[in-house]
């Protein structure tokens, strides 16, 4: 929705702080059904007050992930590839980038995949420097993290180290520079595995065993 039409979504729901709106609105890209999930959590947790929720520097996804849950589920492998890349970066990035990133690969098939992402209302696209970048919608970020922490961390736990294999834990570009920042993906995993493991001692017990195992693999081929 344009942002007239979108506040008042916001208006019929009672919302304060009229000031802030518009950054609400930008943030969930003016998704009506978003709009009005998030509408109730400041009605039932922040007293109606929209720059109170956004003080929180936080996204609630909650009863619209099943949503983001159903287009993921339809993504093709490369698609998916892509969608991880852009939640590893965190902030725009090129096509060359990606392509570097994924390797092996085709630019044409990576336009193919970009443009089928976009039709999705997955991915949004801006202007760089000197070329054409893309990224992830806000909420659509927040999902792919969320569900790439929970796969590395259930890899890990079960000894299995496949997208650790082949995604970075790590930004490989400069610091992050959106408003509203996500823990990274490393730092993620880490606190929800020592919470898994009881504490970091048996945590990094872990990882050392399935390092052993890997040079022991490593050693055989």
């Amino acid at each position: 929705l344009e942002a007239i039409e979108a506040s008042e979504i916001l208006k019929s729901k009672g919302l304060s702080g009229e000031e802030r709106w518009e950054t609400l609105i930008s943030l969930y890209r003016g998704n009506p059904l978003a709009l009005n999930i998030v509408s109730a959590t400041i009605q039932d947790l922040f007293n109606n007050n929209v720059p109170a929720f956004l003080n929180q520097n936080t996204l609630v996804i909650t009863g619209f992930a099943d949503i983001i849950e159903q287009q993921f589920n339809r993504l093709s492998e490369l698609e998916k590839q892509v969608v991880y890349w852009l939640a590893i970066h965190y902030q725009p990035v090129s096509l060359s980038q990606l392509q570097h990133d994924i390797g092996l690969i085709k630019k044409s098939q990576l336009i193919d995949a970009l443009q089928s992402l976009n039709w999705r209302s997955l991915i949004e696209k801006s202007t760089g420097n000197t070329e054409v970048v893309f990224t992830l919608q806000p909420v659509v970020m927040k999902y792919v993290t969320n569900k790439f922490v929970e796969q590395v961390c259930e890899e890990i736990f079960e000894q299995k180290l496949e997208l650790v294999k082949s995604y970075a834990l790590v930004n490989p570009q400069k610091e992050n520079f959106k408003e509203f920042k996500l823990k990274s993906i490393l730092k993620a995993a880490t606190e929800q595995l020592t919470i898994v493991f009881r504490n970091d001692k048996q945590y990094r017990k872990h990882l050392k065993k399935i390092l052993s195992i890997l040079e022991v693999k490593n050693a055989l081929k």
